[in-house]
C-alpha cells in the first residue's frame, strides 16, 4: 500500500482531484458526501498578556468590536461569532484586522501580542501561561462561552 498526502487549507471536491478519503476540521459543504464526526475540538478566543495590556481586557463579547482581531477562514463572505454571555446568547459580526486560512498564521500573530485570534486549545502550539491568555472558549460551532473574562 502507497499512501499520498495531500495537505490542503482549501476545500476541494474529492472526487474531481481523485482523492478517496479526506479529513476536514469544520462544515462540510457539499452534502453528498459521507460524513463521519471523528472528534469534537474547542476553540478558545486567545490573546497575549502583551496584547491585552495595551489594547485592554474585554468584560463582554460587545467590547470585541474595538479590539484588533484575527480569524481563520477558508471561504470568502462575512464573518459572524455566536458567543454565550454572562447575559446570555450575543451574536456579532465581526471585521478582523486579519484574514487567513492558515492557522499557524494566525498564532504567529496572535501570540506576537498584534491582536485576538481563534485557535484550538494545545493543537496548534500547547497554551502557555506565560504567552497568552485564555479570554474565550469557542467551540466547533462558533457558539463561544464566556468563562470569566481573561484570566
Amino acid at each position: 500500500m502507497q499512501l499520498h498526502l495531500t495537505l490542503d487549507n482549501h476545500p476541494l471536491d474529492l472526487i474531481e482531484h481523485g482523492f478517496d478519503v479526506g479529513v476536514r476540521s469544520g462544515p462540510v459543504r457539499d452534502s453528498s458526501y459521507h460524513v463521519r464526526r471523528l472528534s469534537q475540538q474547542a476553540l478558545f478566543l486567545m490573546a497575549s498578556p502583551a496584547y491585552l495590556d495595551r489594547a485592554g481586557r474585554p468584560t463582554h463579547p460587545r467590547e470585541l468590536e474595538t479590539h484588533d482581531l484575527i480569524a481563520v477562514r477558508e471561504t470568502p463572505g462575512p464573518l459572524s461569532w455566536e458567543l454565550d454571555g454572562p447575559d446570555g446568547p450575543f451574536s456579532m459580526k465581526i471585521t478582523p484586522n486579519l484574514v487567513t486560512n492558515d492557522p499557524i498564521m494566525a498564532l504567529r500573530q496572535g501570540v506576537s501580542g498584534a491582536r485576538i485570534e481563534t485557535l484550538s486549545y494545545g493543537k496548534e502550539r500547547p497554551i502557555d501561561g506565560g504567552s497568552s491568555e485564555d479570554a474565550w472558549a469557542k467551540n466547533r460551532n462558533a457558539r463561544t462561552a464566556i468563562t470569566d473574562g481573561a484570566r
